[in-house]
């Protein structure tokens, strides 16, 4: 991770209440993929996927107040990796691919992968009538290799 480790999304008005926040290219990931599963050589794998899960099954209230649904975030990925897949998803706490590539032989992949984090945006539930509070849960990024 180079930037946007933390993601602290601050509510100030009744209008980001009501239509929720958007931090754009908060988060950048620099990926460096190589198939080794054949020394020497072009590997077995078919592929590469990069995938994200909370940590907890809902956001956590620091105080008193109920916890939010983790449906209230959207990921939204873009990348400089030619050729890959790109899925926005909805933040759960099992692992969803953002992105996906196919097997580069045996060439390294290299690029950036920027995401977007949206809270409270439809079709994510509104914040308006939640209880202010500190709210938080981890994200957890895996790059994964692709078998047959």
């Amino acid at each position: 991770m180079t930037s946007g480790g933390s993601i602290a999304f601050s509510f100030k008005s009744l209008t980001e209440y009501s239509s929720g926040k958007v931090l754009s290219n908060w988060t950048r990931l620099n990926i460096h993929y190589r198939d080794t599963s054949d020394v020497g050589g072009d590997g077995t794998s078919i592929g590469w996927k990069v995938m994200v899960r909370a940590s907890a099954a809902t956001i956590q209230s620091d105080g008193a107040a109920p916890d939010l649904p983790l449906s209230s975030i959207q990921i939204k990925p873009t990348s400089t990796i030619p050729g890959v897949s790109i899925t926005n998803i909805t933040l759960t706490a099992t692992d969803q691919n953002i992105i996906e590539g196919g097997d580069p032989g045996a060439l390294p992949v290299t690029g950036e992968i920027v995401i977007t984090y949206e809270c409270g945006t439809p079709p994510a539930p509104p914040l308006l009538g939640r209880q202010p509070d500190y709210y938080f849960v981890d994200l957890i990024f895996t790059l994964v290799e692709v078998n047959p």
